[in-house]
């Protein structure tokens, strides 16, 4: 069984099978995510994740992020 809570403070609690999958919470109708046995360790009692700092990745400096390129002109 994979137990953890809503985001409104509800305990849920499924099958292992559910795992990965998204359910409505019976108490607030939000959808929520079922969490992979591999994200219950990070899972926190108010239903967030925590993240570490480890696990972010920062770009070089002068290395550019994604941009938006758009023709000069557009034709339809």
């Amino acid at each position: 069984m994979i137990r953890f809570a809503c985001r409104c403070g509800n305990e849920i609690e499924v099958e292992i099978e559910m795992a990965g999958q998204m359910l409505q919470c019976a108490k607030c109708g939000l959808l929520v995510d079922v969490p992979s046995l591999d994200d219950l360790p990070n899972l926190r009692e108010d239903g967030t994740y925590t993240f570490h700092e480890d696990d972010v990745t920062v770009r070089p400096p002068g290395v550019a992020g994604p941009r938006r390129v758009v023709p000069p002109t557009i034709y339809d």
